[in-house]
């Protein structure tokens, strides 16, 4: 559709949403919360130019991101302000 729409997990069946509606940048926030229809859990998918995806949320205006721009496993998810570039630790592939 163009617009911000929810990501949810299919497992839990609940949405991929910034806790307590942040507005912080760099706090490892973002967690899966019963669906609400909140902006915090809205997210607008931009595709980047190697084809991956950025996920801005409509609360904050920032995007998902791999906090610390680390590649452990287990590395949380934090927003940040938007990168807009491909390879960055702010772009996803979907399988």
């Amino acid at each position: 559709s163009g617009g911000y729409g929810e990501i949810q997990a299919q497992n839990s069946g609940q949405d991929v949403s910034v806790a307590n509606s942040s507005t912080a940048q760099g706090t490892p926030d973002i967690v899966q919360q019963p669906v609400s229809g909140s902006a915090a859990s809205q997210w607008l998918a931009q595709q980047q130019s190697d084809g991956s995806w950025q996920f801005k949320n409509q609360n904050s205006g920032l995007c998902l991101d791999v906090y610390g721009n680390g590649s452990n496993t287990g590395q949380q998810l934090d927003q940040w302000p938007c990168k807009n570039a491909p390879g960055t630790n702010q772009d996803f592939f979907t399988r």
